[in-house]
């Protein structure tokens, strides 16, 4: 891997980013910067790498070619320090487990397996419980929740691993409007505190909350800049839209 000076206030970089599944290109020449405030959304079509590019910065794969550089390290080495709430959470929502029970499991990665959770992983839960205002649902068996509050526990779960860098793949896909405007608040709060990337097809509430648009479809295209208008090829699902002067044709 190639040497990478990172500038200040940067926490990731991906640098001439490539991937392929079976010699089909999937991600072609991406470049990325992270820094410490920003909130950022990844929009694009379907198929266009949005979830693949998450996989290589949560190091689940490696590129082809190219590096990626967080917090002075791999991604692999760093893992521990980025939160994850992913849009297909695998569990059984009638398994009888409280949302206490479900947020302390984000400790694990600090604990280990088999072993106590110890007085301040306990603090730590209760503090992201109520940082997403969920405090009071705690004994609740997270099964009987809403959409809504489900993905707040979610949030908290991934809160408490205390990462520099909180990821969310589609957060507001199963819940309604206002759920997804309170979770846009929630997101623009805990944002005061830690870099966000978030990947969305919400091109309303993104509009209003996000310091940075992305659009990926196999190459990245930034939008740094409202005051900037760019035309992005073959941009089928957000037809139309403005995003802080960012016009989708």
């Amino acid at each position: 891997m190639v040497e990478i000076t990172q500038m200040k206030d940067e926490i990731l970089r991906l640098e001439n980013v490539w991937f392929s599944y079976n010699e089909v290109p999937v991600l072609e020449r991406v470049n990325l910067s992270v820094k410490k405030n920003d909130f950022i959304a990844i929009i694009g079509p379907n198929g266009g790498g949005k979830t693949t590019l998450l996989k290589i910065i949560l190091g689940m794969v490696s590129p082809d070619r190219g590096n990626v550089i967080f917090l002075g390290g791999s991604p692999g080495e760093n893992r521990k320090y980025i939160g994850y709430v992913p849009q297909h959470f695998q569990f059984n929502f009638d398994f009888p487990i409280s949302v206490w029970e479900v947020v302390l499991t984000g400790r694990l990665g600090h604990v280990g397996l088999f072993k106590r959770y110890t007085k301040k992983d306990k603090q730590i839960a209760a503090e992201a419980l109520k940082e997403v205002d969920m405090y009071e649902f705690r004994d609740r068996q997270i099964g009987k929740l809403s959409g809504g509050q489900i993905q707040r526990v979610l949030i908290a779960r991934a809160l408490v691993t205390e990462p520099k860098l909180l990821i969310l793949d589609e957060p507001t896909a199963n819940v309604d409007k206002k759920a997804s405007k309170k979770l846009y608040e929630l997101f623009k709060e805990i944002n005061k505190k830690i870099p966000i990337i978030l990947v969305s097809h919400d091109i309303g509430f993104v509009n209003f909350y996000v310091n940075k648009v992305i659009y990926l479809n196999r190459r990245l295209y930034h939008q740094n800049s409202n005051e900037l208008t760019y035309h992005y090829p073959e941009q089928k699902v957000v037809k139309g839209s403005t995003l802080k002067g960012l016009t989708l044709r």
